[in-house]
C-alpha cells in the first residue's frame, strides 16, 4: 500500500509539474513572440531599448526623450539585449522574465531545499498582475524582483545564518539591481537599504561578521543605493529627473514630469478622497461595487 502511495504521489507531483511547464511555457512564448501595443511600451520602453544599442533612429518627442536619459538604465540594457540577440523587437517584452529567473536562482541559492519552488510558481498563477506583466514590456515586475530578492536576502543577515558574508553581497546585488531598474522603486528600496544596514551592525555586534568586511558590503550598499540618483543630481540637477522631486521640489526645478501633468485615471468618487483611502479602494478593488461596468484586468 506505501508503495502504491508512492507511485500516486510521484505521478501527482510529475503532473503539477507539466501542469507548470505548459502554463509558464506559453507565458515565456509569448514574452518573446507577442509584440506589445500598450502604450508606455511603444512610446519609450522600446525606443530606449532599441536606442541603447543603435538599433533605432526614432527620436520620442522631448518629455518621453527626458523620461528615457532620466530613468534608471537596467530595463533598457537587458530588453535591448534581447532585442539584439534574438533579432525580434517583439522579444523586449521578455525582460521581465530574465528578471523573474534571477529571483528564483536568488531564492534557491537562500533557502535550497526549505524553498517550495513547485508551490511559489503555482501560487504566482494565482496573481493576475504577475501574469499580465511576466509578458509585457512593462518594468513594474521587473523591479519588484530585484526588490522581492532583496528582502529575501535580509533573512541570511539574522545572527544565526550560515552565510552571513555572502547573503550581505547578494542583498547588495540585489539592491543595486532594484534602484537601476526603475525611479518609483526607489521609496521602496530605501527603508530595505536601512534595514539591511542594521543587520549587518546586529552581524557585527554578534561577531558573525568582522568590521572590515562589514564596512565593505555598507560601502558597496550605499553605492547601490545612491549611484543613479547621484548621476542624475551632478548632469541634471536633480536626483529623481525628469520627475519633480516630491519632498522639496524648489530645490529642482528643472523637473518636466510633475504628479498634475498627466490625467487622472481615478474614479469620480475616489478623486477627492486622501491617498490612504485611495490604496485601500485599490487593493480591495472598491469600484467592483460602485460601477455597472464590466471589470477588466490591465497592465495599469
Amino acid at each position: 500500500m506505501d508503495r502504491i502511495r508512492g507511485i500516486a504521489w510521484r505521478a501527482c507531483n510529475g503532473l503539477h509539474w507539466l501542469l507548470l511547464a505548459a502554463a509558464y511555457g506559453r507565458l515565456v512564448c509569448k514574452a518573446f513572440l507577442h509584440f506589445s501595443r500598450e502604450w508606455d511600451f511603444l512610446a519609450y520602453h522600446l525606443p530606449g531599448a532599441l536606442a541603447t544599442y543603435g538599433l533605432t533612429s526614432y527620436t520620442p518627442e522631448p518629455r518621453l526623450v527626458a523620461v528615457i536619459e532620466g530613468f534608471p538604465p537596467l530595463p533598457r540594457v537587458v530588453a535591448g539585449a534581447l532585442v539584439l540577440a534574438t533579432g525580434r523587437s517583439s522579444a523586449a517584452g521578455a525582460l521581465n522574465v530574465c528578471a523573474f529567473c534571477g529571483l528564483v536562482a536568488g531564492l534557491l541559492w537562500l533557502y535550497g531545499r526549505r524553498f517550495s519552488l513547485r508551490w511559489l510558481l503555482t501560487a504566482l498563477l494565482g496573481v493576475p498582475l504577475f501574469v499580465l506583466h511576466l509578458s509585457s514590456g512593462y518594468v513594474d515586475l521587473f523591479a519588484g524582483c530585484w526588490l522581492a530578492l532583496a528582502l529575501a536576502a535580509l533573512s541570511g543577515l539574522e545572527t544565526g545564518s550560515k552565510r552571513p558574508l555572502a547573503s550581505a553581497l547578494l542583498f547588495t546585488a540585489a539592491m543595486a539591481l532594484a534602484m537601476l531598474s526603475k525611479l518609483q522603486a526607489w521609496p521602496v528600496a530605501l527603508p530595505i537599504a536601512a534595514a539591511g544596514l542594521w543587520r549587518l551592525l546586529a552581524l557585527v555586534r554578534s561577531d558573525r561578521l568582522s568590521r572590515s568586511h562589514a564596512l565593505a558590503v555598507a560601502l558597496l550598499l550605499l553605492l547601490a543605493a545612491g549611484a543613479w540618483p547621484v548621476r542624475n543630481l551632478i548632469v541634471y540637477a536633480n536626483p529623481v529627473y525628469p520627475v519633480q522631486f516630491p519632498l522639496a521640489p524648489r530645490l529642482f526645478p528643472n523637473a518636466m514630469v510633475t504628479p498634475d501633468s498627466s490625467p487622472s485615471n481615478l474614479p469620480i468618487w475616489l478623486e477627492a478622497k486622501p491617498r490612504p483611502v485611495r490604496f485601500l479602494a485599490s487593493v480591495t478593488e472598491w469600484n467592483r461595487f460602485r460601477s455597472g461596468e464590466r471589470y477588466v484586468w490591465s497592465l495599469d
